[in-house]
């Protein structure tokens, strides 16, 4: 080549790899995973995993305390105890499981079994409360209108025996109600309801509020 071309293509060839920069290696960054978010409530939804939620009720027929905590996500356990305006207690264990959720929308299931502990003289006018064993299967939907609050509603069937004739009995129970999202993990909730059997029906209601963490 001669000697004088050289520096020309040289710098042909730099022009050549000026529009072609060397590739910088780029950063890779790990994207974090997004913890699933609690909802903030305790009646309307499932307790998320890991969560112990405490809920204090008042009302007709019962006045309830419950305690729940999360497990694996869509399922909580938990302990309750009632005490009914009839001079009778009831005490057992539920399973609650979250079978769906879809946006704001949730669809749940719970399962107790209790055992009735009636005091001298307890029931209800001239029917008398007897020692049973009381079993409970409720479908729950939920839905919240606004990030602090959810609207609810259930139908349960529930069935009491003490595995003799004369104290078995079947019920169907429906109510609906409302649970805010006071402040932080605090909740106001308020529900309404019938329960009816084959001797009768009569209406429910409660109030009260709770905790999570």
């Amino acid at each position: 080549m001669n000697p004088g071309a050289r520096p020309l293509a040289l710098l042909a060839l730099i022009g050549l790899l000026a529009p072609f920069p060397a590739a910088e290696a780029q950063e890779v960054q790990e994207v974090p995973e997004v913890p699933e978010g609690k909802p903030g409530f305790i009646a309307a939804r499932v307790p998320e995993r890991g969560e112990v939620a405490v809920l204090v009720t008042a009302g007709s027929p019962f006045t309830t305390l419950s305690l729940d905590y999360g497990l694996f996500g869509r399922l909580a356990l938990g302990l309750g105890y009632d005490f009914s305006t009839g001079g009778f207690s009831r005490a057992g264990a539920h399973l609650r499981v979250r079978a769906l959720r879809f946006d704001r929308a949730e669809l749940g299931l719970r399962l107790s079994l209790s055992a009735i502990l009636p005091r001298a003289n307890s029931g209800f006018g001239a029917r008398t409360i007897a020692q049973t064993g009381d079993g409970e299967l409720g479908l729950q939907i939920s839905y919240a209108p606004l990030p602090s609050l959810a609207l609810f509603g259930e139908g349960a069937v529930l069935g009491e025996t003490d595995f003799g004739r004369p104290h078995t009995a079947a019920f169907l129970e429906f109510d609906g109600g409302a649970e805010w999202a006071a402040y932080g993990p605090f909740v106001l909730v308020g529900r309404l309801g019938v329960i009816r059997g084959t001797r009768g029906s009569a209406r429910t209601f409660a109030a009260g509020g709770g905790v999570h963490f």
